[in-house]
């Protein structure tokens, strides 16, 4: 994530509007603190109860609601940057996933960051998984500008080589064909999003 961020000219997230869609616990609304995000610019939406509950608990300085990613409650181009970590793969249904990246589009100021992290393919353990292929990204979000990596160990595997250390697993994850998630940022057209302050304390770092 950090070494995308970089790539995009990205060196902080201080002044940025943010906005988690499926955020869960809110590890990754936390995770943006780190790369210098405002706590007050962090927004988190998901749609079960306990897990708001368990995000503003572990992160009461953060602004978590219980809502549909289907129909955010937010006006159109207010963040700076959208991010989701595998929704996309649990919503079986075309159609509700269209209506989801329609409202992550709207909610998106022009310029602004899109920022993915969901299966390629599909979970053959868990038929309530399936995976987005890169084509789809492209037809859910068109126009969009694209960086796109392969990362994580399939689970099932990745379990395996946690038990050998770190060290196994790293060399595994360079190897990409074992890898099956794609980690992608994306950039919406039309216009530029508020400008970034230089690198600063809270610089972003890819190690």
């Amino acid at each position: 994530m950090a070494a995308l961020f970089r790539a995009a000219g990205l060196h902080s997230l201080a002044g940025l509007r943010i906005l988690d869609v499926g955020c869960g616990r809110g590890a990754s609304l936390r995770q943006f603190l780190e790369y210098g995000a405002d706590p007050g610019l962090l927004w988190g939406v998901d749609l079960m109860e306990e897990s708001v509950r368990e995000s503003r608990r572990l992160g009461p300085h953060l602004k978590v609601i219980c809502g549909s990613a289907g129909e955010l409650p937010f006006p159109d181009a207010s963040f700076h940057m959208v991010c989701q970590s595998m929704v996309f793969t649990s919503v079986l249904e075309d159609r509700l996933r269209g209506r989801i990246a329609a409202e992550i589009h709207r909610v998106l100021a022009g310029g602004g960051k899109f920022l993915w992290y969901d299966f390629a393919y599909d979970n053959p353990w868990n038929p309530e998984a399936r995976g987005i292929t890169r084509d789809e990204i492209a037809h859910l979000f068109p126009g969009f500008a694209r960086q796109i990596r392969r990362i994580t160990v399939a689970p099932p595997l990745a379990r395996l080589l946690g038990r050998l250390g770190p060290l196994v697993y790293d060399l595994a994850a360079q190897m990409r064909l074992l890898c099956t998630h794609d980690l992608c940022l994306m950039e919406k057209p039309g216009g530029r999003a508020a400008a970034l302050p230089p690198p600063a304390k809270g610089t972003i770092r890819a190690d």
